[in-house]
């Protein structure tokens, strides 16, 4: 029936419903939505340059072993035309094709570097796809070092000039320095995932990152850094793996933590003095605690700590069916402490028998009522019972629902 509508009608529908709400055109999936509902709307949304702004390649045949220097020429030029419909709107890139990416980088890079705000490539010849090394309108640089490449001389030092950058991403093993011209004290968020620890230590200064906000760290530990205590005065989000005696923790002060995120790894025995310690330092600001493959005794131990009393958002995951942390967790809340806890959420808990989710669900209903907790989540070891048991669990968690209807139950990621 809109279709049968003449297009200037049409038009100023489109102009009067989503062109002065701009938000249902963020992401393409729900521009081509609003093309399917006429004709018109159609022409409208992919003559839109948003929909042409966005663009990731990923392995297909024409990137195979296979692939003739033809068939890579077609598929760039099919990229730069799609690109090119973006016209003055910000380009967001993504090249995942590892095998041959530095085709379709020297193509495209050249032409739109100066419209380029976002960008995840390989690190493969940058330096000289870049020509110059100035991306004026990067925001969002992700670095990626699969094992499929293979890096040579060029690759051994990298120069980039990108003055907006704010968010840098680093994935794979590096053994390459990387030189990035801007001021680091503009960055935001920094994320590095398979460097060794040494590289990350004579990359990165610390002390210069004076906006950071979320900093996660996943790395193997063949370094230990400095003792001297370093400052980050915005850090809220810090996420990082650690070993031995929580290396990192022992000198970072952040003022402004509110969420921490700690994955162990063999060793890590004197985890929780160290998020003690960290708590203290950054004066009480922590709310939003993950815990993830500490062991159970350890957790146990950091419940009956003072950092434990301005928590308000517990994840727990464990592997050890050790219930020293179980026990000590039915505790505390039975006994009223940790009273700032809102939402608490336990993956791979240590309950091997039913008449623990029975006393568990009588302690958060307990618990819900006195002091607000307001959610609660479980995923369960699965069992050779699995089946019958998680009915059992749904059943009992349905009662608490009903009873305390302020109190949110997710079991294994479903409602309750």
């Amino acid at each position: 029936m809109i279709d049968a509508l003449p297009f200037e009608i049409t038009a100023q529908i489109f102009e009067l419903c989503v062109l002065d709400n701009p938000s249902p055109l963020k992401h393409p999936a729900q521009q081509l939505r609003l093309a399917a509902v006429c004709v018109s709307w159609r022409d409208i949304c992919f003559a839109l340059g948003q929909l042409w702004a966005r663009l990731n390649v990923y392995k297909c045949p024409k990137f195979l072993e296979g692939g003739t220097d033809d068939d890579e020429a077609e598929l760039c030029q099919m990229a730069i035309a799609w690109l090119s419909r973006a016209g003055s709107h910000p380009i967001k890139l993504g090249i995942h094709a590892e095998e041959r990416s530095t085709t379709l980088s020297y193509a495209l890079l050249p032409i739109f570097s100066g419209q380029i705000s976002q960008l995840d490539i390989p690190l493969q010849r940058l330096s000289s796809v870049l020509r110059g090394g100035a991306l004026p309108q990067l925001k969002s640089l992700c670095l990626r070092c699969p094992p499929s490449i293979r890096l040579d001389q060029d690759d051994k030092g990298h120069y980039i000039l990108a003055p907006k950058l704010q968010r840098l991403q680093l994935l794979g093993y590096f053994d390459t320095d990387i030189y990035i011209a801007f001021p680091w004290s503009q960055i935001t968020d920094l994320l590095i995932d398979g460097p060794p620890y040494s590289w990350v230590h004579s990359n990165f200064r610390l002390l210069d990152l004076e906006q950071l906000e979320t900093f996660s760290i996943v790395c193997e530990y063949d370094y230990r850094s400095p003792r001297s205590i370093k400052t980050l005065p915005k850090l809220q989000k810090f996420r990082a793996t650690l070993a031995r005696d929580a290396d990192i923790l022992e000198y970072l002060s952040l003022p402004a933590l509110r969420s921490l995120e700690i994955i162990g790894l063999a060793g890590a025995s004197e985890l929780p003095t160290n998020i003690v310690e960290l708590g203290r330092r950054s004066q009480w600001s922590l709310r939003h605690l993950r815990l993830a493959n500490i062991q159970c005794s350890r957790i146990a131990y950091l419940l009956d700590s003072e950092v434990m009393e301005f928590i308000e958002e517990l994840e727990i995951s464990v592997t050890w069916r050790d219930p020293t942390f179980f026990d000590a967790l039915l505790s505390r809340l039975r006994a009223g402490a940790l009273l700032n806890l809102h939402s608490l959420s336990i993956k791979a808990c240590p309950i091997t028998h039913s008449m623990h989710i029975t006393e568990l669900v009588e302690v958060v209903r307990l618990r819900s009522e006195k002091f607000g907790l307001q959610a609660f989540a479980l995923e369960l070891v699965k069992r050779h019972d699995w089946e019958l048991w998680k009915n059992e669990v749904m059943l009992e968690f349905r009662e608490l629902v009903g009873r305390v209807p302020s109190v949110r139950v997710h079991v294994h990621g479903v409602a309750v």
